[in-house]
């Protein structure tokens, strides 16, 4: 899933190619709640900032290095 175009969608695609990770997005959700639910369902993977994602408990979260490494 992934955001429509703006400051977090394009900090998520820099955050990707500098870590030289190819993703692809399949279908864009702008709705946190609907998102959650799809990734509570194992249909999908988010990108939240830390204060959103607070919100789901229940969800498992993972941290960025902030220091990815840059380039291939």
């Amino acid at each position: 899933m992934g955001f429509t175009p703006g400051a977090i969608r394009y900090a998520v695609d820099r955050a990707f190619r500098a870590a030289g990770v190819d993703r692809s997005t399949t279908f864009r959700v702008d709705d946190t709640v609907a998102a959650a639910a799809l990734v509570r369902d194992g249909l999908g993977v988010r990108i939240m900032p830390k204060a959103i994602a607070a919100r789901f408990p229940d969800l498992p979260q993972y941290r960025f290095d902030p220091h990815a490494r840059t380039g291939r």
